[in-house]
């Protein structure tokens, strides 16, 4: 996995309070979660977080039980394509190989770019 999408990725066996800190850290609302071989499993939103609050877990929750694996992600970097799932509320998508490894992602702050750019 490349060192500059590190900063938008959390292991599958971390706490509530990591998530937190790494949604902090991304400046997006929604993280991607890795699992063994840096394999995308899914992502966690500030929304899954507040509601697993809600439902009693506490900062040294583990996240496993509040994945999403429903999330939306692209084989193959297409703007035009992330531009129609962005319209869906998210923030971040990943990029993955066959395997489900991650590769990249697009951020809606890359997007925006691309657009005030044409």
């Amino acid at each position: 996995m490349k060192d500059d999408i590190k900063k938008f990725t959390i292991k599958e066996n971390s706490i509530m309070l990591d998530a937190i800190k790494s949604i902090q850290l991304s400046d997006l609302r929604t993280i991607v979660v890795v699992g063994k071989d840096n394999k995308v499993v899914g992502v966690i939103s500030e929304g899954d977080i507040l509601r697993a609050y809600i439902n009693g877990m506490n900062s040294h929750s583990p996240i496993k039980s509040i994945i999403n694996v429903g999330f939306k992600f692209l084989k193959q970097k297409d703007m035009k394509q992330a531009f129609e799932l962005f319209k869906l509320g998210i923030d971040i998508l990943p990029i993955i190989s066959n395997d489900f490894q991650l590769l990249e992602v697009i951020t809606i702050y890359e997007l925006l770019d691309r657009l005030n750019m044409s």
